[in-house]
């Protein structure tokens, strides 16, 4: 790979035995965790014997890392874990792996890894995680000791946290009901209560987490938690009746911990007048003038400007005869 690119403008005055034209200023690069890829155009390399245009690529490696991991990192699983597995950028040297090189939650682990993929995938074992835990994992490789099979690169500093929680946290019921009615008839402020299947965290719980649509409109004024945490109380103002959709997007309220909600939307009716087109229509008065002229359009598809004897008005605007 060239420790340069010339431009193809530098190039204009150089004095080559090759093929005149060729490009430079077409460069492209891009970098992963552990790899810097480039790509180019030139025509100062020779292909089966001439020069021409041509596209070149070529790979950097510049470290040692966690690519991608399972359970992903910052992910919500219902199902408790045996191993976490980590993706790597290269081969790693199993000599260089020990167990006390991966903590969970800050406890070193004292399981033997095992490894797979030509040793690009390591695979340690999570026994420590036991029952329900409602706190994050917190999984981390210091750069200490694995280093690459094949350029003894150490990797780079790694820290992950996923939530393990057997049970989601989710909507059961509301107050009202799914597809029910906000009464009486708006304008109005209501209680709409959302009722939990655990105890929610007070501090992930806040207004902008329900979302109103629907033709009803609506806003969200307050919420307090009320039932040992498991309902979320909301009150909502309505100023028209009508459909509305109330929703709360997956992870906007959490449980104890990390557990974050389920994605819910359900439909509702709110009693009273939906909102009116604001038109003024008024009649006017006035009578049918027989026809006696013969304006000449005796034909197929012929078209005559006929002008009105009369001024009308039409969405605000005045019309007259012309």
């Amino acid at each position: 790979m060239p420790s340069r690119t010339l431009s193809a403008r530098s190039q204009r005055n150089l004095t080559l035995d090759i093929q005149a034209t060729y490009a430079g200023d077409y460069d492209y690069g891009s970098a992963t965790i552990a790899k810097h890829v480039t790509s180019w155009t030139d025509g100062r390399v020779a292909i089966s014997g001439s020069s021409q245009q041509d596209a070149f690529t070529d790979r950097e490696l510049v470290g040692f890392g966690v690519t991608t991991t399972t359970p992903a990192c910052n992910s919500v699983i219902n199902t408790q874990p045996t191993d976490f597995v980590i993706n790597l950028s290269d081969p790693v040297d199993p000599a260089t792996v020990q167990a006390s090189d991966f903590t969970v939650n800050g406890t070193p682990s004292n399981l033997a890894p095992t490894f797979s993929n030509g040793n690009s995938n390591d695979h340690l074992p999570l026994q420590q995680l036991a029952g329900d835990s409602w706190a994050p994992t917190r999984c981390i490789f210091p750069p200490a000791r694995l280093t690459a099979l094949r350029t003894t690169s150490r990797i780079f500093d790694f820290t992950c946290s996923f939530c393990y929680a057997i049970t989601q946290l989710q909507v059961t019921t509301t107050v009202p009901s799914v597809g029910g009615t906000f009464s009486p008839p708006a304008p109005g402020d209501y209680q709409y209560d959302v009722n939990f299947n655990q105890a929610v965290d007070p501090a992930s719980v806040q207004t902008s987490d329900l979302t109103l649509t629907g033709n009803a409109g609506g806003s969200v004024t307050s919420v307090v938690l009320v039932n040992g945490n498991m309902t979320a109380r909301f009150t909502v103002h309505f100023n028209f009746g009508g459909s509305v959709t109330a929703s709360i997007g997956a992870g906007s309220i959490t449980a104890q911990g990390c557990n974050g909600n389920a994605a819910f939307s359900a439909s509702y009716t709110v009693a009273g007048c939906p909102p009116q087109d604001h038109y003024n229509i008024a009649q006017i008065g006035g009578s049918i003038v027989p026809g006696t002229t013969d304006i000449g359009n005796h034909g197929d598809d012929q078209v005559t400007t006929i002008a009105l004897p009369f001024p009308y008005t039409l969405y605000g605007h005045d019309f007259h005869e012309r």
